[in-house]
């Protein structure tokens, strides 16, 4: 009887220690520290042709909506990096909301409305759009360069 109980216990301890990492784990729940230019900085690292000349803009309440697709949201702090000259279909910005918004509802909002083809005569191959805790990366570009940053988001500590 006492080995059954301790058999039971064992396996609820197991499937409680299961849960939390699971929920951990899943990209949702963590914010990611330091400022947008840093993780941007981690973010493109390596994902980009170095002859590209890339140009690092802070987003404005302005130029919200033509970077990010959705309407400016107050509180919230956007970073960019795009092509300074030509016409290369590249963008990869970073979006922290404040806390009071719902981070994967606007997630969903940019993937909703995001345009590939808002340059003229050129297209990006490839879109990405995640979320992990209150920062949102968007990223727009050929497929190795959205694979790269992707990944490097994905390891963010």
């Amino acid at each position: 009887m006492k080995k059954g109980i301790l058999v039971l216990l064992a396996a609820l301890l197991l499937l409680a220690c299961a849960a939390c990492g699971q929920s951990a784990g899943s990209g949702g729940g963590e914010n990611i520290e330091g400022s947008l230019s840093e993780l941007l900085s981690q973010v493109t690292k390596d994902a980009t042709d170095p002859e590209l000349s890339l140009m690092e803009t802070e987003v404005t309440e302005e130029t919200f909506s033509w970077f990010l697709f959705i309407e400016p949201i107050e509180g919230a702090e956007a970073i960019v990096s795009e092509p300074g000259i030509g016409s290369i279909p590249h963008c990869v910005a970073l979006l922290r909301v404040p806390d009071s918004v719902d981070a994967e509802e606007v997630r969903g909002e940019i993937e909703k409305n995001l345009d590939p083809r808002k340059w003229i005569c050129v297209e990006a191959e490839k879109t990405a759009v995640l979320r992990r805790g209150n920062l949102i990366l968007m990223a727009m570009s050929d497929t190795d360069t959205v694979n790269k940053v992707v990944s490097n988001f994905n390891a963010l500590a």
